[in-house]
């Protein structure tokens, strides 16, 4: 029995508190709307993503950049390719900010970089889904 509580206490003592508050720690209580708001970003950060998922994250949205700046290089390279006529207009020239804000062409090339991962790569849904949260979050921010 003594074991079993020994136990018990040592796996309690190894869990993380979720909240990461203890009992006695009180909330300060911001009456600002700009210190509610840096609350809430701060509370975001900790809670929302775990270090693994933000980084993740990160590593998906540089592979998308690099992947439209590779994109746009190479689509301005074949312009005066004369044996590949045409090939240089396989790129929006609209298209290369895609990533740098959100806007009308964003949505389009994303489904390009997310088929060109699936379809091509052979990349399963759980790529798809990984680059798609990426992105939504980088745009959030």
């Amino acid at each position: 029995m003594d074991r079993l509580r020994l136990r018990s206490k040592a796996l309690e003592a190894k869990r993380p508190d979720r909240t990461g508050l203890s009992n006695t720690t009180t909330l300060p209580q911001s009456t600002t709307t700009s210190g509610l708001l840096s609350q809430v970003q701060q509370t975001t950060n900790e809670w929302f993503h775990s270090q693994h998922t933000t980084k993740g994250y990160a590593r998906n949205v540089k592979a998308g950049r690099e992947w439209l700046e590779g994109w746009v290089e190479l689509s301005k390279s074949l312009e005066n390719d004369e044996e590949l006529e045409g090939a240089g207009d396989m790129i929006n020239p609209a298209f290369a900010n895609a990533f740098d804000e959100i806007g009308e062409h964003t949505p389009t090339v994303l489904a390009l970089y997310t088929t060109l991962k699936c379809e091509q790569e052979g990349c399963k849904f759980a790529t798809a889904e990984a680059i798609r949260s990426s992105f939504k979050d980088y745009f959030k921010q």
